[in-house]
C-alpha cells in the first residue's frame, strides 16, 4: 500500500506540470483567436463602411448608425481582450466567457448590417 501511495504522488507531481502547460497553451490559443477575430472584425468594418458610403436614405442613416454601434463594442471588445491576457485562474474563466459572448454580440451586429445593405 505505501508502494501504491508513492507511485500515486510521484504521478500527481509529474501529471501537474503538463496539465498547466496545456491550460497556458489554450489560453494563448484562445487569445489569439481573439486577437485574429479583431483583426478580421476590423477589415469587416473598413468594408462595411465602403459599403455604406454607397447607400442612400434612410437605409444610409441606418447602417451609419449600426457602425457607430459596433465601432464602439469593438473598442469594448479590444478592451476586453486586453484584461482577458492580464487575468488567470477563475477569473480567466469568467472573463473569456463574457469575450466570447461580447465577440458573438458582435458578429450578430454585422449580419444585421449586412441584411439591412441587403434590403437597398
Amino acid at each position: 500500500m505505501k508502494n501504491f501511495v508513492m507511485v500515486l504522488i510521484l504521478l500527481v507531481n509529474f501529471s501537474l506540470p503538463a496539465f498547466a502547460q496545456e491550460e497556458e497553451g489554450s489560453k494563448i490559443e484562445v487569445q489569439q483567436r481573439l486577437e485574429q477575430s479583431l483583426k478580421d472584425i476590423e477589415s469587416e468594418l473598413k468594408d462595411l463602411k465602403a459599403e455604406a458610403r454607397k447607400a442612400t436614405g434612410s437605409v444610409k442613416k441606418d447602417i451609419e448608425s449600426q457602425i457607430q454601434s459596433m465601432e464602439k463594442d469593438k473598442e469594448a471588445l479590444q478592451l476586453r481582450v486586453k484584461k482577458l491576457k492580464e487575468a488567470s485562474g477563475k477569473a480567466w474563466e469568467e472573463m473569456k466567457k463574457g469575450t466570447q459572448e461580447a465577440l458573438s454580440k458582435l458578429k450578430a451586429s454585422f449580419l444585421k448590417a449586412k441584411e439591412t445593405l441587403k434590403e437597398q
